[in-house]
């Protein structure tokens, strides 16, 4: 049995955690056992005690909500890692893959460095991550993005993430949101799901909004997802999304609907799925929206065009330039107006699709093998 501690920066349930948590537990089943080192409190430490997970307190921010130096954070790791023991390190953002590249280094134990951000790296960084044993990437695009910024390409190796497919997969509509909303049954909700942040765009998704509605006025937008970040240009970002979305013509139209625990539900609500992102290196929502047979307009950015290789053999996946509005409305407009929407027939296609190629079953057992293989490359026989 190899004992796995994942680290992770923040105590939130975005897609980076529940990527990584969706594989472990076909892993326990495989005899793996899992401690996730995190800061304490919000929805992860919920999750964590509710599934039985191990949790060991790593704290990146101070009561005065200071960062700790990096020393700092080196020696909280150091500490959790004599006191449990793990056999393999598994860092699971880009962040805390730089972070504790040095720690890596020094104590020499297996580890893997996860990839789920396409940004730009320092020298310094790129070097932290290259300390460890393997480095996943969660799409093709980014391991080239990062390759060409100092990472060791014969480390860097793409997996993609994973989704349940007994969770996510076509079903019926059952008009719950309608009702919760307070919306006529023949309203098409068009969703968009993510953190509120300039990386998702949204304000990109309310500018086309108008358009949409001039096309298909019985449509309303629903926003599903909540501002993590508490810098001040975050704040006003925010703020401006929920001015747009006062004034008219979109009054009454847009919803903001939070954090949702039911995103396999509520996808199944949706019209269309929206996702206006600047950057996406394997989005997770798209994902799961194609795997329950949602027709898609995502912006070609990053790992998206990946996801939908087989874009061009259906009417109801469509890829757009970024920072377009008027491409945005003009593309959901017409996924909105065909007469009756999509099929079950096709949904299941777009099902099949995703099954091949994202299925959460063989994405653990290519998990397993890295850490198996990690292991071997650290400790050879």
């Amino acid at each position: 049995m190899l004992h796995i501690l994942i680290v992770c920066e923040f105590p939130a349930l975005n897609g980076g955690e529940f990527s990584m948590l969706s594989t472990i537990p076909f892993l326990k089943a495989e005899g793996f056992k899992f401690t996730i080192a995190a800061p304490v409190g919000g929805p992860l430490t919920e999750y964590l005690q509710k599934k039985d997970i191990g949790h060991l307190p790593l704290e990146f921010y101070n009561k005065e909500n200071i960062r700790y130096k990096e020393s700092e954070l080196h020696d909280q790791l150091k500490n959790l890692i004599q006191c449990s023991r793990p056999d393999i390190i598994h860092a699971n953002s880009l962040a805390v893959s730089r972070v504790f590249g040095p720690v890596v280094k020094e104590l020499g134990l297996p580890a893997i460095a996860h990839l789920r951000d396409i940004i730009k790296l320092s020298g310094r960084a790129a070097k932290n991550i290259n300390a460890y044993s393997r480095i996943l990437a969660v799409s093709q695009a980014t391991k080239d993005h990062h390759v060409a910024q100092g990472l060791e390409s014969d480390r860097v190796v793409v997996q993609n993430n994973g989704v349940d497919l007994t969770r996510f997969f076509p079903k019926k509509t059952t008009l719950f949101l309608h009702k919760e909303l307070g919306l006529p049954l023949s309203a098409k909700l068009v969703g968009a799901v993510g953190q509120i942040s300039y990386r998702k765009d949204f304000l990109s998704l309310l500018h086309a909004a108008p358009e949409i509605l001039r096309l298909s006025p019985e449509a309303h937008f629903l926003i599903v997802g909540e501002r993590h970040a508490d810098k001040q240009l975050i704040i006003d970002y925010e703020q401006k999304l929920l001015r747009l979305a006062k004034a008219p013509p979109l009054s009454g139209h847009v919803h903001f609907l939070g954090r949702r625990n039911d995103i396999p539900e509520l996808l199944q609500e949706l019209s269309l799925l929206i996702h206006p992102a600047r950057q996406e290196p394997l989005g997770r929502v798209l994902l799961e929206a194609a795997c329950c047979g949602i027709p898609v307009v995502a912006t070609a950015v990053g790992g998206t065009e990946e996801i939908f290789y087989y874009k061009e053999e259906t009417p109801w996946i469509d890829l757009v330039e970024p920072d377009s509005p008027e491409t945005l409305a003009a593309s959901a407009g017409r996924v909105l107006s065909f007469e009756g929407g999509i099929s079950q027939e096709e949904r299941l296609l777009l099902h099949e699709k995703m099954a091949q190629k994202f299925n959460i079953v063989v994405i653990s057992q290519q998990m397993k093998e890295h850490y198996l293989e990690v292991v071997r490359i650290q400790r050879p026989s």
